[in-house]
């Protein structure tokens, strides 16, 4: 049990970064960003969907039922890509501290 190392951190005071590790610390915040923009994205692309008003074409009783179900689909659709964004990000958030960001 005592013979483990504890986990190397990477750009810690007892690992230096190289240019590898820089390079793996600037595609960790890119990707960040990236995860970030598209989670905006996607909430005012909802938002968006939630506000459109029907159009003429979309009075009738069976337009408005397949159109309910295609609303209800893109709009769960939504929900569980920002969903599995949000989850993401909070995951490399945690990986960006834990290897690069002083303790």
């Amino acid at each position: 049990m005592g013979d483990e190392k504890p986990a190397r951190r990477v750009g810690s005071a007892t690992a230096p970064q190289n240019s590898a590790d820089q390079d793996a610390e600037s595609k960790y915040r890119r990707e960040i960003r990236d995860l970030e923009l598209l989670i905006k994205i996607l909430k005012r692309k909802q938002e968006d969907l939630a506000e459109q008003p029907p159009t003429e074409e979309e009075t009738s009783e069976i337009t408005n039922a397949i159109d309910s179900g295609a609303y209800v689909s893109k709009e769960i659709e939504i929900g569980v890509q920002i969903r599995d964004m949000e989850k993401k990000l909070e995951s490399a958030k945690k990986r960006l501290q834990f290897l690069f960001e002083t303790p």
